[in-house]
């Protein structure tokens, strides 16, 4: 046989023997895709089912993914470790989503309160939720993990912290700023889990809507009582007194200037003499 031909031939057989490994290891990660699905769906399911996070069982978990024992610890090396997988996979998706509502500005958040529409990426946060609902009712619930809720409320305030600081006389990781995120997020995320929890019934643009509203409202509003108080310059006001703090504070550990010494004095009075030695406490010789 012509040596062209035999090698034409095993190239051939090659590229079978590729394309077959190929497949063969596509169908293998479909697989172990849909039995760690299952898994994931099998955890929210047990959490229910047993009313706490402490007393779910990788048998358990096994039995109501439709798997064996042994295909559970071929993934996860106990249910913690599952755990901790689910909650990971939910935090990467929210802080994606996420990424709309920070990169938006405060104009686009103007024209869309004007038009009665939801601020930026609040429906696509809420459409994630929803879409893994199961997960999060579960997890964040009553006999959830309390951790996830912590970890949760930390993604999204890192998420938006930098965005909410801009525009303000005070760093991204002043107390302020912390706080004034903290206070957001926690109440936007109490509407959420109180959703969740309740079988997410209203749709997510009605939601989204009331969590743009509850951001804005004042006390009283609601009430046709509005306390009509100047909110803006409240709120510069304990800036400036967050800003007061710190420079006292700065002052405090600087070091003393002696009295009737002007700071440009002192500092020269620290100097030594032009004339001096470096290494000595007398002038330098001129001879």
């Amino acid at each position: 046989m012509p040596l062209t031909k035999l090698g034409s031939r095993r190239a051939s057989s090659a590229r079978a023997e590729s394309t077959a490994s190929t497949a063969q290891a596509a169908a293998a990660d479909r697989r172990t895709q849909r039995t760690r699905a299952a898994l994931h769906q099998a955890l929210a399911a047990e959490i229910h089912a047993q009313g706490d996070l402490s007393k779910v069982t990788a048998t358990g978990i096994a039995h109501a993914a439709g798997v064996t024992r042994r295909s559970f610890y071929t993934h996860y090396h106990d249910v913690e470790s599952l755990v901790a997988d689910v909650e990971c996979e939910l935090l990467d998706g929210l802080v994606e989503t996420l990424s709309t509502v920070s990169s938006s500005t405060l104009d686009d958040l103007h024209d869309q309160i004007l038009a009665l529409q939801p601020a930026s990426g609040a429906v696509e946060v809420l459409e994630y939720v929803r879409a893994n609902g199961v997960l999060f009712q579960a997890l964040m619930g009553p006999g959830g993990d309390p951790g996830f809720v912590a970890r949760v409320e930390d993604a999204a305030r890192d998420a938006v912290i930098e965005r909410a600081a801009q525009g303000l006389p005070l760093a991204a990781d002043s107390p302020a700023v912390d706080y004034y995120v903290t206070s957001v997020i926690c109440a936007e995320l109490g509407v959420v889990r109180r959703w969740v929890a309740g079988g997410m019934k209203e749709d997510v643009e009605t939601m989204a809507a009331a969590l743009t509203m509850f951001a804005f409202v004042r006390p009283g509003d609601l009430y046709g009582k509005p306390l009509d108080f100047d909110v803006p310059a409240y709120g510069m006001a304990l800036v400036r007194r967050y800003l007061e703090r710190d420079a006292a504070a700065a002052a405090a550990v600087a070091p003393a200037v002696p009295t009737g010494i002007a700071p440009t004095d002192a500092a020269n009075a620290l100097a030594p003499p032009p004339n001096a030695s470096p290494d000595s406490d007398t002038p330098a010789s001129h001879d």
